[in-house]
């Protein structure tokens, strides 16, 4: 799906199944249904331009016995509608000293 291709150029959860079939539109159950989402408690509830994806890892138990949880939170649009997505991105890890997050990554992000 293109948001770029929606009503302002945005991606558009709508429940009416009617009006899920217009271009961007699509129905909000995807966030409510994966575990994932869910679990994160992230659900879009108006239009948006990116796509989203979450990436996680468990690490083995480090030298104190603690395991880690590795992260990527990712986010993809075609904000001018050319076809290349940018790219919005951030890394962390959770363990046993907290959360500690990399810097957000973004490429090509005017496209």
């Amino acid at each position: 799906m293109r948001c770029s291709d929606g009503a302002g150029g945005r991606c558009a959860p709508i429940a009416d199944a009617d009006a899920a079939a217009a271009p961007g539109a699509y129905d909000p159950r995807v966030w409510r249904e994966d575990p994932v989402w869910r679990a994160l408690q992230f659900q879009k509830y108006e239009g948006h331009r990116y796509h989203f994806a979450y990436e996680a890892e468990n690490a083995p138990p480090g030298p104190d016995g603690v395991s880690a949880c590795r992260f990527t939170i990712t986010a993809r649009g075609d904000l001018d509608g050319d076809g290349r997505l940018s790219l919005v991105r951030r890394a962390g890890v959770i363990d046993g000293d907290g959360v500690r997050l990399q810097p957000v990554e973004r490429v090509e992000p005017l496209e």
